[in-house]
This record gives structure tokens, sequence and C-alpha cells, in this order.
């Protein structure tokens, strides 16, 4: 069976490869009442990357079903498809994804079944995130001595992004993370573009200092070289890896999608960088998604991708914001070091581009900035 899928998560652990560093640290924090926003462009592997987070909080759930463990760990996984865009649905999916967690766990036992009706009833109530609060708050009384830690982690928050949603989000984002009665016992990881970062609210928000930043980056060439070599045992030969490196510049959808087509070769180690080729011509000839990333990002975006693109050897030449402010002077007006900094993170997020050193920047895959010299 083919174990590369372009199209969907990765949900095999064994396939997971360039992000455990991330899901490490969002495991261990979100326990100490940290929240995220995991910021990566399309098919950046944000899903992927939430669904391996939930699998390390339910192992640590699962640890700390015992006795003598001070904490009960909750992960409560919400697809954002699934969830119409108001906050009274949002807050009785939680609610009730919540009661069903609670029904499949032995230590549920304790919990009364008046409070498992007052979940099921948070969807219908007048102010749906009071009413869940209360619930959450005689929760945490009976769990007593036990410490509850109820992490939600929300898919793309913004799928519905529309004038409704960018009014109808930050108020659950701050229901959920500003100071109240169950903050305490509640921590969130959101996934989400660079951009929509921003619908939360500038540096004077509330949630400024509550929710921290993770971004998404291309894989680099070792964690290149072991999603392409593993699961083939090693058989493609390195004149191909090498060649796959440099088209996709680790970008984890771009590996996902060439790999998956070579896989079905019947013979691994006669594999040549033609084959790339005719599957790059494939993805191009039956796919838009780059014209889908690029339609995301912002003019300015576009201008500093292109002073990427037009370096002879755009990967093994850096540049840095300060070199970027001198060469684009003349051609944005009013350019300043913020505007450059949130260009080249919104491009670093989408895959575009990769940090090399503090502040300094080199294009990753040639694959997509052959396409972008071509279309613009």
């Amino acid at each position: 069976m083919n174990p590369y899928s372009f199209e969907d998560p990765v949900t095999d652990q064994k396939m997971f490869y360039g992000y455990h560093n991330e899901v490490k640290k969002i495991v261990e924090r979100v326990t100490e009442q940290w929240s995220f926003f995991v910021l990566g462009g399309p098919r950046m592997g944000k899903t992927s990357l939430l669904q391996q987070v939930e699998h390390g909080l339910e192992a640590l759930g699962k640890k700390n079903t015992s006795r003598n463990a001070r904490q009960l760990v909750i992960p409560l996984y919400l697809d954002m498809r699934d969830i119409p865009a108001t906050d009274k649905d949002f807050f009785g999916k939680v609610a009730k994804k919540l009661e069903q967690f609670l029904d499949e766990h032995i230590f549920a036992h304790a919990i009364p079944s008046e409070v498992k009706i007052s979940l099921d009833s948070v969807e219908n109530a007048a102010e749906p995130f009071d009413s869940f609060a209360a619930v959450l708050l005689e929760i945490t009384e009976v769990m007593k001595p036990k410490e509850l830690r109820l992490v939600l982690l929300v898919d793309d928050l913004w799928r519905k992004l529309g004038s409704e949603t960018e009014i109808i989000f930050p108020r659950i984002l701050r229901a959920l993370l500003t100071p109240s009665e169950i903050n305490y016992a509640v921590a969130s990881v959101f996934t989400g573009s660079f951009y929509d970062l921003g619908v939360i609210g500038s540096s004077a928000s509330p949630l400024e200092n509550v929710l921290f930043d993770q971004s998404l980056h291309v894989l680099n060439k070792a964690q290149t070289l072991l999603l392409i070599n593993e699961p083939t045992q090693n058989k493609i030969p390195a004149e191909v890896t090498q060649e796959i490196y440099q088209e996709t510049g680790g970008h984890p959808f771009l590996i996902q999608y060439i790999m998956s087509h070579l896989y079905d070769r019947e013979d691994w180690a006669y594999v040549t960088t033609e084959d790339v080729g005719q599957v790059i011509v494939k993805f191009e000839e039956e796919r838009e998604d780059f014209k889908d990333w690029f339609k995301k990002l912002s003019e300015i975006d576009r201008k500093v991708y292109k002073v990427f693109c037009q370096v002879e050897l755009g990967m093994e030449t850096q540049i840095c914001i300060d070199d970027l402010l001198h060469m684009m002077k003349f051609d944005i007006p009013n350019v300043n070091w913020p505007v450059i900094r949130d260009a080249l993170n919104a491009l670093a997020t989408t895959g575009l581009i990769r940090e090399t050193n503090e502040d300094c920047y080199e294009l990753a895959g040639q694959w997509p900035a052959r396409w972008f010299r071509r279309m613009w």
C-alpha cells in the first residue's frame, strides 16, 4: 500500500516528518495553560500537526488517569468544516464533543448525569459560552483533586472567513482565552495562515500575551531525505532525492505529491530525474494549487517573492531584511522593516522561502518559483 498521501492529512505517525519538535513543544506547554496559534499556508501540514498533537495529548491523558496523577487532560479536535459560523454552534459542538469524550472514558463515571444533560443543552442556551463555562466549572469540581485541562484543537478557524465570521471568531477567541473562571482549565490550539492571525486584533488586543505563535516551515534537507528514503528503503537514487529536494524546497505537500507517484513504480532503484519532471508536468496540468496559494498573498508579498525568484542561484543565496529594504524602496511606497518582515513571514509559512539566519532568507523550491516567473 502506498504510504504517501497528498490529499489527506498524515494520520500514520510513521509518515509524519519534520514537525516533531513543534508537536512536542505544544503538547508540553498546553498542559501549563499555554495556548497556540499554528501559522501555515495551504497544504503546509497544519491538520497533520494538529492530529499528532491530539495523539500526544491522548497518550498523556492515558498516563494521567492513574490515581496519583495530578492532571486530567482531555483533547478535543474540532474541524471547522463541520461547524456553522456562529458562537452558539461552536460552543454547542465543543459541549457535544466533551459529552462524547466523557461517555467513552472510565473516569467519567464520577460525573453526575445532570452535568451531562447540561452539556447537551449548551447549543440551545441564550448565552452558549456562559452555559458551557458553568458546566465546565461543575466538572472541574467533580474531578478534584485532579486538575482538569481541556485542550481545544481548532483546525483552520478561518476556513469560512467572511464578514460575519470576522466578528464572531475573535469573540470566540476572547471568550476562551481572556481571564475568566474557566481560563485555568482550558487551553486552545488554533491553526490558520499568517494573515488569519491579524483577525484577532492589533498589538492592543487582550490576546497578545496569551496566544503564542508557532510558525510552520519547509522541511530541511535531512528531514526531506528521511521522508523520501525511509518508506522506500533507501532505494531511490541519490541524484533523484536531491532533485526532489531542490524542486520542492522541502514543502511537505509537494514532496508527498511527487513521492505518491514515484512509489508506484516497479523498481525504485531505476527512478530518474526525468520521472520527477514528468510528475511535475502532471501536477501543473491537473491542479491549481500554486494559483490558489498566490491568490492568498498580498501584492507586497508577491513583489518580495519576485526578488527571490530573480536571484540566479536562489537556493544558495540568502537575502536579509536590510537588503530587501534597499532593493525595494523604489518599488513599494513607504516600505519599512515591519512591512518586509510580514511579507517574509507570509512567504515562509506558505513554504516558498526558508529562514537561513536571523532576518535572512533564501528561496525554497525551484518548482513554485518557475511557475511564478511564468505567471507573474
